[in-house]
């Protein structure tokens, strides 16, 4: 490999200077970030683990400040939010034909407003009934949401956007009202549409998780530099936990949107090469929550030597039974079985809780509204915080006793009053077991049929599963933990299973920040992780003389435009490999002042063969197609084609050189209407690690022949290979 090709990924810093490690874990209701310091010449695979800092007194938050995470919503206000770059894979179906205009010029742009400028911005009252101008996030969005203030546009509200990633049938409801929101702002030009504008686009969710990322990393980056040595030229490496279930279209979504976010929030903005983020580090959230809490909490592991991962979020339950190829690092080498999940997260208590207390209030309704000023509905979401912050975190169903809560709700007539039994005393409504067994036992059973389910299949293959975490903010729910353990009793002596589970349940703080530290640890300490097995093809597209062609109007010679792919999904890549030269020519009419070339890098999920047209059902099937295709073959993918990648280099000095020749100046071929220059080079591509660097290299150098290539002057293109691996490789 040419010296050139060796570089380091990211922009000097200074050697006596520490680097940085940002864990984060993005969850469908609740985020967290955490940072660790790596001193100068210090291994990093020795750095004390206690060391990891938790990001906290996040904006908006009315507890004390320590809460380690923060909502993951956002809620866009009647004013545009931010201006839209047009993005490198953003075009539409009618472009797909014109080579000199693949990106989308007709993107949705908006007026911006940074990061800092949205956090420092003072809470105000709205405005008017239209809804307010200001963009809001995190808890600044829930502190409205149970405020009695009106005015805001229920549609522009964007909760649990990571749900459209996981495009399966247990968050099918949830993706569909998500999709309406989207559809809705994408209406409004306050975000952007992806691919055909007739056609939902996975992409389309990026400008919603970028604005919020980009607000999430600003306070990251002003709370580090308040508790820490931070600067902002420290060497910054990002490291992301994603679902276990993810495919590589979604990681592709989300490495997207955290370039957008660093470039925005300028926080490890030092991490970007040319907008593209270098060796950003994906890791599963369930091998992330069990690497930091065996690491860091001395957890043990049974003498089985599989582990099944209940990750109990806000939104989805998700269970994976996996390997363990080893103890310490401990490493989660493949799945046992496939993951399932459900929806049924600590959200869903919530609904829940809101339910019964709507159907025991309900034959006061007339009256409680009219003592209260306000609809039912109002009173209830006042109480839904109350529950939110002090009893689904706290309160244990399981223990003993009858009344476990007294809620007071002015104006509620008692049971002496009324005459009726409801029990409801003066000004309070009486919570007792029945009530709470109501609220969580629905979602309990669901998630112990997810683990039994789980147990089940590892058994069918002849893996016995005995150790099992519990993770996620809901693991922190007293009640499921004392359900839990019960549950897996009964289910050993079910089963009769020779032994009994081994329950592997962290402190309720824990729970909350093992994703995001482990994020930190895997990213410490990356040995051991899965094979480097591409999953995707990448190709460049490319001109090749063809008769079906279009005729060049320059050169009179007719071509036919093809996807060259050099990096074919399912082929081992190693860390450092430089792929053969691939020759590119490009025609200029000679009186034209500049020679602009243009390379467009394309990625495909599939086993993707080249030579066809970007059209071609091998690179962009249709969906009557695929169907075809999926029910001769269940697991089949369909074959979809993506601008992943531009570079534009300007060629123009070759004209001096003595290479670089006028033709048909003097004689004209067939078809040609004047003379013309061709200019030839070679384009390169280089994985380094978890990056991609693609360079054009030519001859014209000085003014001699001499055989040498060089790269050309502004002609590295750039794109990240985090999401061309599974989670966890090196």
């Amino acid at each position: 490999m040419p010296q050139d090709a060796h570089h380091d990924s990211f922009e000097p810093v200074s050697k006596h200077r520490p680097s940085w490690i940002i864990g984060a874990d993005i969850g469908t209701t609740y985020s967290s970030l955490a940072a660790i310091e790596l001193p100068v010449d210090q291994d990093r695979e020795v750095v004390d683990h206690s060391k990891i800092l938790m990001v906290n007194n996040w904006p908006g938050d009315i507890s004390p400040g320590l809460s380690p995470q923060v909502p993951t919503l956002v809620w866009y206000g009647s004013q545009q939010h931010r201006d839209r770059e047009p993005s490198k894979d953003q075009f539409d179906d009618h472009e797909l034909g014109e080579l000199s205009g693949l990106i989308d010029d007709e993107y949705e742009t908006s007026s911006f407003m940074s990061a800092e400028e949205e956090l420092s911005e003072e809470d105000g009252d709205i405005p008017d009934t239209q809804g307010s101008a200001k963009f809001l996030w995190g808890f600044s969005v829930k502190n409205h949401l149970f405020s009695k203030r009106e005015g805001r546009d229920l549609k522009k509200l964007i909760s649990r956007s990571k749900l459209m990633l996981v495009p399966n049938e247990y968050t099918k409801d949830n993706r569909h009202s998500l999709r309406s929101n989207i559809d809705y702002l994408i209406e409004k030009g306050l975000i952007r549409k992806f691919g055909a504008q007739s056609d939902p686009d996975l992409r389309d969710v990026r400008d919603p998780i970028s604005d919020f990322l980009a607000a999430f990393l600003s306070h990251g980056r002003s709370w580090l530099k308040d508790k820490s040595t931070f600067q902002d030229t420290d060497h910054v490496e990002f490291a992301f936990a994603v679902p276990s279930i993810w495919s590589a279209e979604a990681s592709r979504v989300w490495q997207a949107s955290i370039e957008t976010a660093i470039q925005a929030s300028g926080f490890g903005i030092a991490a970007l090469q040319h907008g593209t983020i270098q060796d950003l580090f994906l890791t599963t959230e369930p091998e992330a929550a069990a690497d930091y809490l065996l690491l860091t909490k001395n957890f043990a592991l049974a003498s089985s030597f599989a582990l099944l991962v209940v990750d109990c979020g806000g939104g989805t339950v998700d269970v994976a039974a996996f390997y363990c190829s080893s103890r310490y690092p401990l490493r989660l080498e493949g799945e046992v079985v496939p993951p399932i999940g459900d929806n049924c997260g600590a959200s869903y208590v919530n609904v829940n809780h809101d339910k019964l207390l709507l159907n025991r209030l309900r034959p006061q309704r007339r009256h409680l509204e009219a003592v209260n000023e306000q609809p039912l509905e109002g009173i209830i979401a006042d109480l839904a915080q109350e529950f939110e912050d002090r009893v689904k975190r706290n309160v244990d169903f399981n223990r003993k006793g009858t009344v476990l809560q007294r809620l007071k709700i002015f104006g509620l007539q008692g049971d002496q009053e009324t005459g009726v039994e409801n029990r409801f005393d003066h000004n309070h409504m009486l919570m007792e077991r029945q009530d709470y067994e109501i609220i969580f036992q629905p979602l309990f059973d669901r998630i112990g049929n997810l683990i039994q389910r789980q147990i089940i299949a590892a058994l069918s293959v002849g893996v016995s599963v005995q150790n099992i975490l519990l993770v996620g903010g809901f693991g922190a729910s007293p009640s499921l933990r004392t359900w839990l353990k019960e549950f897996l009793k009964s289910l050993a002596k079910e089963l009769h299973l020779p032994f009994e589970f081994a329950l592997t349940v962290p402190t309720p703080h824990d729970c909350l920040i093992a994703v995001a530290g482990g994020a930190i640890t895997r990213a410490l300490d990356k040995r051991n992780g899965p094979e480097r097995i591409l999953l995707s093809s990448y190709g460049f597209l490319e001109r090749i003389p063809g008769k079906e062609g279009v005729m060049d109007e320059t050169d009179g010679k007719k071509y036919i435009t093809i996807i060259n792919y050099f990096a074919i999904k399912a082929s081992y890549s190693t860390r450092n490999y430089e792929f053969d030269p691939i020759k590119l020519t490009h025609t200029f009419l000679a009186n034209e002042e500049k020679f602009i070339c243009e390379e467009l890098l394309f990625v495909s999920d599939t086993i993707a063969e080249s030579g066809y047209d970007l059209r071609h059902g091998k690179n962009n099937e249709t969906e009557r197609a695929f169907l075809a295709r999926k029910r001769k073959d269940p697991g089949a993918v369909r074959r979809k084609c993506q601008l992943h990648g531009r570079l534009i280099v300007d060629m123009t000095f070759a004209r001096d050189h003595p290479l670089c020749v006028v033709i048909g100046a003097e004689n004209k071929k067939p078809n040609q209407r004047h003379p013309y220059y061709e200019v030839e080079y070679h384009l390169v591509p280089i994985v380094k690690n978890r990056n991609l660097r693609y360079e054009v290299r030519h001859q014209y150098l000085e003014l001699e022949e001499t055989g040498e290539y060089k790269v050309a002057k502004g002609g590295c293109g750039y794109a990240s290979l985090a999401a061309a691996f599974q989670p966890g490789t090196a």
